[in-house]
């Protein structure tokens, strides 16, 4: 399954941490875990929207809480009254939980399909296909070098 969602925002969770728009690197691989503990699956994909962080994840299961929660460590971060303004996030994981620090961060989308995976699929079968018409030129080189007196 394909779960697709925010993971996060720049609006104060729980805890009072503001994660900045692009205060995380998403070019990091970080697993999917179950409320922060056993992985469950992989990241697909981690993308800024605008100021919020979006993700697109695989998994096993059939069924996932509905939020998303990014855990890690706050590299770089300011105290603002009674806020932490975090602007740089080293990402451990991503976990799918029952009850989130930031309500923002949720999952908006689960299905089978992906864009991301049929577009993977499709490349597949496109280089299937062509290894598929190689060959059937080499045979035919073949037979008609073989046809030649």
């Amino acid at each position: 399954m394909i779960v697709t969602g925010i993971v996060a925002t720049p609006h104060a969770d729980l805890d009072g941490h503001i994660l900045l728009p692009h205060a995380v690197d998403v070019t990091q691989r970080v697993p999917l875990c179950l409320e922060h503990g056993d992985p469950i699956g992989e990241i697909i994909h981690l993308q800024y929207v605008g100021d919020s962080l979006h993700v697109w994840a695989h998994t096993d299961e059939t069924t996932t809480p509905d939020w998303f929660s990014p855990a890690g460590r706050a590299v770089t971060r300011t105290r603002v009254g009674d806020l932490w303004r975090v602007s740089k996030f080293i990402l451990t994981e991503i976990s799918v939980v029952a009850s989130p620090r930031n309500r923002r961060c949720r999952v908006v989308e689960r299905t089978n399909r992906h864009p991301l995976v049929e577009l993977h699929r499709s490349q597949l079968r496109q280089l299937d296909l062509t290894g598929q018409l190689v060959a059937r030129l080499d045979r035919l080189v073949q037979l008609v070098q073989g046809a030649r007196p």
